[in-house]
């Protein structure tokens, strides 16, 4: 492997674990609410803990059209972007660790306000994880490598990236992962011994076979998330990478926020058909978009037209 090429690996190996790092820090909390709850002693548990989750969304709607517009002014601000992200998330756990190390008592409100703020300020380095990937790849990846270089960023492996020569690869692929999703969450539905829809009746539950199938649907909803990001890029081209990326995950977060309000107002055993319902949704929305690739074609064309330059001066 060439020097250029083990470099832009390298860079894409640390976007993958910045994005991570600051995946991990915002569902710190949520992950198991009750200890959370118990060790800081929050008077009302279930607010705190949806505030801590809340912190996400709530940042990253005003910060994602600022970075979407310093990486479209300015190439060379896309690596000040990252930096600002990774320091605002190491910030944000040094923040959440300042209790312990200062003896402040973890019940106490001065410890509340430093995890609050902790995850406000990983919540704001959101955008820099996510609004990045597409810029990264564009430009440090060839055109064939676009999709797995996103994906990666993305954290979620290589995932249809095998099939991005092909023109059709990130719309179909989607609509596959989008697909998968819902067979596994209707799978998961029927399944619950509560479920609204009638079949529930005619599939044996167990806690494995429910944890199997969402793990099914998480993975497909993971790696479905990069090719949206590069269909995205492709179908608003010459636009810059960053504004699509800004403008994409900016109404991301703006209806997951609006969802995490909306799921306490619904009946708990309606939320499973809620999220097959959304798959449903999302898969007659994509059948509808007439997949263009220009800047996949142009970056082609250009590739040809550089390697037959040698020739053509001899």
């Amino acid at each position: 492997m060439s020097e250029p090429e083990s470099r832009r690996w390298l860079v894409l190996s640390c976007m993958f674990w910045l994005g991570l790092m600051q995946a991990v820090g915002w569902v710190t909390y949520s992950a198991n609410p009750q200890i959370a709850s118990e060790y800081y002693g929050f008077e009302n548990a279930k607010a705190s803990i949806d505030m801590l989750l809340n912190w996400g969304p709530i940042m990253y709607l005003p910060v994602a059209p600022l970075v979407g517009y310093l990486i479209a002014k300015n190439a060379d601000h896309l690596w000040h972007v990252i930096l600002s992200g990774a320091v605002l998330t190491a910030t944000g756990m040094v923040l959440r660790l300042m209790p312990n190390i200062l003896g402040l008592r973890v019940t106490s409100h001065a410890a509340h306000a430093c995890v609050h703020l902790g995850q406000a300020l990983n919540g704001a380095a959101g955008p820099m994880n996510c609004v990045t990937p597409s810029a990264l790849a564009a430009l440090w990846f060839p055109s064939h490598q676009r999709a797995v270089a996103t994906s990666v960023a993305w954290r979620c492996g290589d995932v249809g990236g095998s099939n991005n020569q092909r023109e059709v690869s990130a719309h179909v692929n989607g609509a596959v992962m989008l697909l998968v999703q819902l067979v596994a969450f209707g799978i998961f539905t029927a399944s619950l011994p509560d479920s609204p829809v009638p079949l529930s009746g005619a599939v044996t539950s167990s806690p494995s076979w429910l944890i199997a199938w969402l793990v099914v649907a998480s993975v497909a909803e993971g790696a479905m998330a990069p090719m949206v990001y590069e269909l995205s890029a492709e179908l608003t081209y010459p636009h810059s990478e960053g504004v699509t990326g800004a403008a994409f995950s900016w109404l991301l977060n703006f209806w997951g926020f609006l969802l995490l309000w909306i799921f306490p107002l619904v009946p708990s055993r309606y939320d499973s058909l809620m999220m097959t319902g959304t798959c449903i949704v999302s898969l007659l929305l994509l059948a509808v978009v007439h997949a263009e690739y220009p800047r996949r074609r142009l970056d082609e064309t250009d590739c040809q037209t550089t390697e037959l330059l040698p020739s053509t001066g001899a």
